[in-house]
């Protein structure tokens, strides 16, 4: 016990080692096994020593290779995804024999696909964690989970202590928007400091930064149960991918994008994709190149970098599949068999291609090619079919697993057709009532193809199922079969709606908002005025619904929106994204009389809430909010200074006679600043009063004033 002690300047107890796949060897590599302890002064370092790394190179290692002979070099390692390298790491400790294809196939991870209203396809993030239970239980670890939801900053700090006493690890998702994840493995009491791990070494996180945070920790609930559970786990595991892959798009499923911002899960992640790369000569999919363009170069690194995740996790598809087929009977080995073979033919023959043929670094002409924006998406239908033959024959598995009857199966199976006959819709309406719940996922997006009274009370009753995935299904066809009582439907559940649902990352009012605003009876504004006060019970983003609701109830109210909208802005207890909103939609609507409470916000500390106010007052022709912006460039914060001139650009030419002062102002940042939106926004007779600083002291200034020249010259 005395080892266990914090002493001065020293950690307690010693650390387990972090594991992570090798620097570029994405996620199918093979893992280290060897680890070598070090003591340094008063405590332990942990390093890994590379035994037993498998030398055949991954389709990722490979496409790396392969790129940077094409790209003259280009790196395009694949980084190891955040969450899995830290749970693989905490996995590894407590249970050595583990392999880290095992965590991905059981976690789900290896099979899934997704797409958000940004993103491209890549491995689900949304709903990582009760995966990841799922996958530990596996191997006889029961895990408990801790948000800020549910349990208060001490109490994840004590439970945190106590596990590293116990030499258990903890993992830390300090804030899911972020995308990191730590493993704690020790602590100091007298600093206030847990030691983290994560791929790029140990570091220090204080303990009150957990009560800034959105957090969510994984601590070890129970060990040595049933260690052989590996095959329940892969059949809860199969069951579970073969529904996810055919979740209907979700809208509402994107916090801090407008609505209606649309996230695909599944097969239907693939049509998303191919959307976005905006092919006009594919019927029926609109032009997303623009929008594409408009993110930046940032964003072509992404897609090739997340096409080489997702070849990777269909190569991790194919080899765990066919490691684990012959644990099963004949029936279900050839269907996993098949599945395997599927698989290989997408990571190989359609993904791998993929990924080489997208834009990596700057190479932005080759996705503004027709040809290549036609090859690619030809490439994504090849793999998407693929992809729909390895899951309908997982499904023939995932149906022997649960044991069902022949005719149900049939009703439930990818590819049955719309269930009309009387028998067949009676067993679909008994499936809503099944002990699993992917059986009742499937059955209520089975009766969206069969109209009635009966059925569309049964999916009213559906919305309220304490499965995240069976409400979403059941909302999705109520939305198809549209039934005339549908809005008053949706109000109702709105209020009787659960605000935490198993499997999805945040409540289900979310998408019955959107559901709500995509309505066009006038009784819905009662419901949707009423959401703009909603508080985030049960969301991590807890402004996402008042904010959409605000932006929503003034398009669908109009000017009858304004003492709304001007009593939301008012209200300091107010998310300030929704008090943003509505300052914009207070300019957009022309409410001349909130003119005094924008300029009253104007005032306000937060930068975004005054450039909007600000921008409401230009929109309705006050003098006042060009001078707001104008002095706001003067914020000795970059990020503020860049969002202000925006701001100015977005202004227009009248935003000019304040913006020039600022080309004498004293400060070179605010000089510099002044450079850029004159560059935007002016013409010949601006450009002697930036010609005057090409001699100016700073170098940021006669830099910005060299480009603010050069776009002068171009008018």
């Amino acid at each position: 016990m005395r080892a266990a002690r914090s002493r001065r300047g020293a950690f307690s107890p010693p650390p387990p080692p972090f594991v992570v796949p090798p620097s570029g060897g994405g996620l199918g590599a093979r893992l280290a096994k060897g680890v070598v302890a070090l003591g340094l002064a008063g405590g332990v370092l942990w390093s890994l020593a590379a035994e037993g790394a498998d030398p055949t190179p991954s389709p990722a290692e490979r496409l790396s290779r392969e790129l940077r002979r094409t790209l003259d070099g280009v790196e395009t390692p694949v980084p190891p995804d955040p969450i899995l390298c830290g749970a693989w790491s905490m996995l590894h400790f407590l249970e050595p024999t583990a392999e880290y294809d095992d965590l991905l196939a059981l976690s789900g991870v290896a099979f899934r696909t997704a797409c958000g209203p940004i993103g491209c396809v890549e491995p689900e993030v949304d709903d990582r964690v009760a995966p990841l239970v799922r996958a530990f239980r596996g191997w006889g670890i029961d895990l408990e989970e801790l948000t800020a939801l549910s349990t208060t900053p001490a109490q994840a700090v004590a439970r945190m202590r106590a596990e590293i006493l116990l030499r258990r690890p903890s993992l830390l998702l300090p804030d899911r928007t972020l995308g990191h994840a730590w493993v704690v493995d020790g602590f100091d009491d007298r600093m206030r400091l847990f030691r983290v791990r994560d791929a790029g070494g140990p570091r220090v996180y204080p303990f009150h930064e957990l009560g800034q945070a959105r957090f969510r920790v994984l601590v070890v609930k129970g060990t040595g149960g049933e260690r052989k559970e590996l095959r329940a786990a892969l059949r809860e595991s199969i069951v579970e991918q073969v529904v996810h892959a055919q979740l209907p798009p979700i809208e509402g499923d994107a916090p801090g994008q407008p609505l209606p911002a649309a996230g695909a899960r599944g097969l239907a992640a693939y049509g998303l994709w191919i959307d976005r790369l905006g092919d006009p000569g594919r019927a029926g999919v609109r032009s997303g190149l623009a929008e594409t363009l408009a993110e930046g170069v940032a964003e072509y690194w992404e897609d090739a970098d997340r096409a080489a995740r997702l070849t990777e996790a269909r190569f991790v598809a194919d080899r765990f599949l066919r490691k684990v087929a012959g644990r099963f009977e004949p029936r279900v080995k050839d269907a996993l068999l098949a599945a395997a073979t599927a698989y290989e033919h997408e990571w190989r023959d359609d993904l791998t291609p993929l990924a080489m043929l997208l834009p990596v670094g700057g190479t932005t002409d080759r996705l503004e090619s027709r040809e290549v924006r036609g090859r690619a998406g030809w490439l994504l239908e090849r793999s998407l079919r693929r992809d729909r033959e390895a899951l309908l024959a997982l499904e023939e598995a995932a149906f022997a697993f649960l044991g069902l009857p022949d005719r149900l199966a049939v009703l439930l199976s990818m590819e049955s057709g719309p269930a009309t006959a009387g028998p067949d819709v009676e067993q679909l309406l008994g499936a809503l009532g099944h002990a699993n719940a992917n059986v009742r996922c499937l059955a209520a997006l089975r009766l969206a193809a069969s109209p009635g009274r009966r059925v569309e009370q049964a999916l009213e009753k559906a919305l309220l199922d304490e499965d995240g995935w069976v409400a979403r299904a059941a909302l999705a066809s109520l939305r198809t079969l549209a039934p005339p009582d549908l809005p008053v439907i949706l109000c109702d559940t709105y209020d009787l709606a659960p605000r935490r649902q198993a499997r999805i990352g945040g409540p289900l009012q979310r998408q019955l908002l959107a559901a709500l605003l995509s309505v066009r009876d006038v009784a819905v504004l009662d419901a949707v005025r009423h959401a703009t006060d909603d508080a985030g019970e049960g969301d991590e983003f807890a402004a996402a619904i008042s904010t959409w609701a605000v932006e929503g109830y003034a398009r669908k109210a109009g000017a009858a929106a304004i003492p709304v909208l001007a009593a939301k802005l008012k209200d300091r207890r107010a998310p300030t994204e929704a008090r943003v909103q509505a300052a914009e939609a207070l300019g957009r609507l022309g409410a001349r009389s909130a003119v005094p409470a924008l300029v009253a916000v104007t005032r306000q500390p937060d930068v975004r809430l005054m450039v909007a106010a600000a921008g409401a007052l230009v929109r309705l022709g006050e003098e006042s909010g060009f001078r707001v912006l104008a002095a706001g460039v003067r914020d000795p914060n970059a990020a503020s200074r860049a969002v202000t001139e925006r701001a100015l650009v977005e202004a227009g030419s009248g935003a000019l006679e304040h913006v020039l002062p600022l080309l004498r102002n004293v400060y070179p940042r605010v000089r510099a600043s002044g450079c850029r939106v004159v560059g935007e926004l002016g013409g010949a007779r601006e450009a002697p009063a930036v010609a005057a600083l090409l001699g100016d002291e700073s170098p940021e200034v006669r830099a910005a004033a060299e480009a603010a020249l050069a776009a002068l010259r171009r008018r």
